[in-house]
């Protein structure tokens, strides 16, 4: 599980100002923080992988990768896609 200080509050992104930056497999959504280390969130969709455990195991994913980004002090957003279930987790790292 994701430490408390490290998860993005879900009111955040509303309607506030962010850069996206779109990929293939997912969107990221960020803007800037006033605290001195990066927080994230995650949304996948049961239309993006209809398994709760597949779901569990992009965020984990995810946050295993993303825990090694240097403290920035952003929020980031990742808004996964429908073609995630097509990516192999070796190819996520790249």
């Amino acid at each position: 599980m994701i430490s408390r200080k490290f998860r993005l509050p879900g009111e955040r992104f509303q309607g506030s100002k962010y850069k996206i930056t779109p990929l293939a497999f997912f969107n990221i959504k960020s803007s800037p923080n006033s605290l001195p280390h990066n927080r994230f969130g995650f949304i996948i969709s049961n239309q993006t992988e209809p398994r709760s455990t597949r779901r569990h195991f992009w965020r984990r994913r995810f946050f295993d990768i993303l825990k090694s980004w240097p403290p920035l002090g952003l929020d980031i957003l990742i808004v996964a896609q429908p073609t995630l279930s097509k990516l192999k987790s070796a190819e996520l790292k790249n």
